[in-house]
């Protein structure tokens, strides 16, 4: 997951937005419902998600899942990945 300052207001994470913080390989996939669905995460994946907010670490791989405290989804921590 990656929180940017859209520095351009065009709507979306380009050249010249500032990063205010990178979770490297985890993503925070938020569905609509239960279910197979395609997500980005580094690249493209059919991911099988609950409905509501899945942690994921594409490094480590296996299912999305869920939790009231996803630890180490530090969006402070910016350009310091493993």
């Amino acid at each position: 997951m990656v929180a940017y300052r859209d520095d351009d207001n065009n709507g979306r994470y380009s050249r010249g937005d500032a990063v205010l913080g990178d979770t490297c390989s985890k993503y925070l996939l938020y569905a609509n419902g239960s279910g197979t669905k395609l997500y980005w995460v580094g690249s493209p994946k059919t991911l099988k998600v609950k409905h509501g907010w899945n942690g994921y670490d594409a490094q480590k791989g296996g299912d999305p899942y869920q939790a009231s405290v996803y630890t180490d989804y530090d969006l402070y921590r910016s350009g310091n990945c493993p």
